[in-house]
């Protein structure tokens, strides 16, 4: 719709760059659709902004001149020049950082990925090493767990070797 108006209106100069307000287009396109969609929207900017300075050269009065001894012709060259490289110039830029941004994106899921491994690693480890409430308090508790007993008896059983096993408790107490 820019150019449309523009056109209506005559050049680039009496219409004052309004083609300005089609770069959007492709601005919009890498925010909204992303990167690669956005480059054939920039490509037909670029593109209607050249056919417009040919149509503004080939409907040019070709005596017209500025001030300073500037023929319109080399105005409306400039002009659209100007424009395209400072629109590719802030195309390049803005796609770059949206490639970055989504780049940063993804290794940020991918470590958050491997932490919730992890954590799920060393959940199923804690509930393995410990019975069920202890791990769940010492997972959702800063305080210290430990309980106290006044009284406690360890009995060391040796099922399998029950034989062996007196003769190593009686040569401990021995030594004792």
């Amino acid at each position: 719709m820019p150019f449309v108006v523009q056109w209506s209106m005559g050049n680039f100069i009496s219409a004052s760059g309004i083609v300005l307000w089609g770069l959007l287009a492709p601005i919009g396109a890498i925010l909204c659709f992303g990167v690669r969609e956005s480059v054939a929207w920039f490509i037909a900017w670029v593109f209607l902004t050249l056919l417009s300075a040919g149509f503004d050269l080939l409907l040019l009065d070709s005596v017209a001149t500025l001030p300073r001894g500037l023929t319109l012709a080399t105005s409306i060259i400039f002009f659209a020049l100007n424009l395209v490289a400072v629109a590719s110039i802030i195309y390049v830029l803005l796609r770059h950082s949206t490639e970055e941004r989504n780049g940063m994106r993804a290794r940020l899921e991918d470590a958050h990925a491997q932490l919730r491994a992890e954590q799920e690693r060393s959940d199923r480890l804690l509930r393995n090493i410990l019975p069920g409430p202890v791990a769940e308090r010492l997972k959702n508790s800063v305080e210290t767990i430990a309980d106290g007993y006044a009284d406690v008896t360890v009995m060391f059983a040796d099922i399998v070797n029950s034989a062996s096993w007196r003769y190593a408790s009686a040569s401990a107490a021995a030594r004792w």
